[in-house]
């Protein structure tokens, strides 16, 4: 973990969190009710496309690795995205219905909920990223260069 990737993250976080936030919207606007369950499904779809956007950017731009094991790195993605869902959702549903301190009222209320849970949830998500999904392959990527060169100095 580093700064940079840190910062990366962030910025990623951010791209995809609009994206995601805009998904939510859409969906919403499909639904067309608003009460706790059709916003919980909206919450809900627009993490699933959130979190295939996030591995794919994240892969190349925070973390580097490329397409190599791609499939695996997805896999080990999948279970800290279900963390960070669960926790955007569950602090959505908190901050949206249960505070009263949430200061943009009204309509736009679902969007605000939806956003600062997404942010809040990021303190979670990026540590669980860099050293479960990421950092285990950087180092065997590193053991793998070791041995490529041992195996050309033999």
């Amino acid at each position: 973990m580093s700064l940079t990737q840190y910062v990366r993250f962030l910025v990623t976080g951010g791209v995809v969190g609009v994206l995601t936030v805009g998904f939510r919207e859409a969906i919403g606007l499909i639904l067309g009710s608003n009460d706790a369950t059709h916003y919980s499904i909206s919450v809900l779809t627009a993490y699933a496309c959130g979190i295939v956007l996030s591995f794919l950017i994240n892969r190349h731009y925070t973390f580097g690795v490329g397409r190599k094991a791609a499939w695996s790195r997805f896999l080990r993605f999948v279970p800290v995205a279900l963390t960070g869902l669960l926790s955007t959702w569950l602090l959505s549903l908190a901050i949206r219905y249960e505070t009263s301190w949430l200061i943009v009222p009204g309509k736009y209320s679902a969007t605000a909920a939806f956003a600062l849970a997404t942010l809040i949830s990021t303190a979670i998500t990026y540590p669980l990223t860099a050293l479960v999904v990421f950092r285990a392959d950087k180092q065997s990527d590193e053991h793998l260069r070791q041995n490529a060169i041992g195996a050309r100095g033999a």
